[in-house]
């Protein structure tokens, strides 16, 4: 327990929520950094190194059965953004940002779950642009 009333209120929230909340301003970082040719893998990890959230969910990802189907965990962020890709942390980021800024202004519409069947519907549109040899299966998901 915390002596400070703003800790004390802060742990309780965690609690209760069980996700460290994205720092906006890190995400638009990360997104600038994703977007820019001649960034490197060195300079996005240090900028999602700095918030604590961003770092703990993209671990997450990357240890998902669907990014890291070995039993191998991935540990480190460098690793992490070597696995994903420049592209995925940037949907990643962004996702985060817009996931938490709607939940804020509209707590009544479900919208993890309206993401999570986008994702489900990107995904599916990918995977028959790939059977069907589309020359761009990139495009098919937009």
């Amino acid at each position: 327990m915390y002596n400070s009333p703003l800790l004390q209120e802060l742990e309780k929230k965690f609690k209760h929520k069980g996700d460290l909340p994205v720092l906006r301003d890190t995400a638009v970082k990360v997104m600038k950094i994703t977007e820019d040719r001649v960034a490197g893998a060195p300079q996005l990890t240090r900028a999602i190194l700095r918030d604590q959230g961003l770092t703990a969910k993209i671990l997450k990802v990357a240890n998902s059965i669907f990014y890291n189907p070995t039993d191998k965990e991935i540990n480190t962020i460098s690793k992490a953004v070597v696995l994903l890709g420049f592209d995925m942390i940037r949907s990643i980021s962004f996702g985060l940002s817009f996931l938490e800024m709607f939940q804020k202004h509209y707590p009544h519409i479900d919208i993890k779950k309206i993401m999570a069947e986008s994702f489900i519907a990107a995904t599916q549109a990918m995977e028959i642009a790939n059977v069907i040899h589309h020359p761009q299966p990139e495009e098919d998901d937009v």
